[in-house]
């Protein structure tokens, strides 16, 4: 009888256990499920910023815009750069394995487009200040799109025609986004054109 008795608990025992186990594998996999489901809606937000950007740079490069419709493109393109910059930084504090805090390569580029900067010496002036691209400018935005345009082929899929949801944050964070370092990359070719 004391046998049975014994049995009965660890049968008892053993259902209890299985049963916390099933709530907490539940939680694991919903929160799983969540971290996934963000990572899929930050992705998409970030695709549609920079295939915006892409475009902008197009259109400032292939028309001839002057004044301020220039300017217009150019605030615009800032506008968009800059939410690409909050998308990656804001993203950091509620996505587990998205690591871009400080300062962005979309952030050092809208900024130079905006307020200048100085390079190697040189003073570079806001873009647009004389109403027109410079030739410097246009090297600059012209390398500033092919990185634009690489990051958007890696990010888009033929099978979505948009937003592929099969990058990993590893590929992400360590072969997708420029680093703020290669913002030398595009001063480099406005310092070489504009001599």
């Amino acid at each position: 009888m004391e046998d049975g008795k014994i049995a009965k608990t660890a049968i008892c025992l053993l259902i209890i256990l299985l049963i916390i186990s099933l709530c907490f594998n539940y939680r694991h996999f919903k929160d799983k499920k969540t971290q996934k489901d963000q990572y899929s809606i930050f992705l998409n937000h970030f695709y549609f910023s920079i295939d915006d950007s892409t475009k902008i740079v197009s259109e400032i490069l292939n028309e001839e815009l002057t004044g301020d419709q220039l300017n217009k493109e150019l605030m615009r393109l800032a506008f968009s750069l800059n939410k690409a910059d909050n998308l990656l930084t804001e993203s950091a504090l509620y996505l587990e394995g998205v690591n871009h805090q400080g300062i962005t390569f979309f952030q050092l580029a809208s900024q130079t487009i905006v307020y200048g900067t100085e390079y190697e010496g040189k003073q570079i002036h806001p873009f647009g200040k004389n109403f027109k691209i410079t030739q410097g400018e246009r090297a600059y935005l012209n390398e500033l799109q092919k990185y634009l345009k690489n990051m958007h082929k890696r990010l888009y899929s033929g099978e979505t025609r948009r937003d592929n949801p099969g990058i990993s944050k590893y590929v992400f964070n360590h072969d997708l986004i420029p680093s703020a370092r290669e913002h030398y990359f595009l001063l480099d070719k406005y310092a070489m054109s504009d001599k």
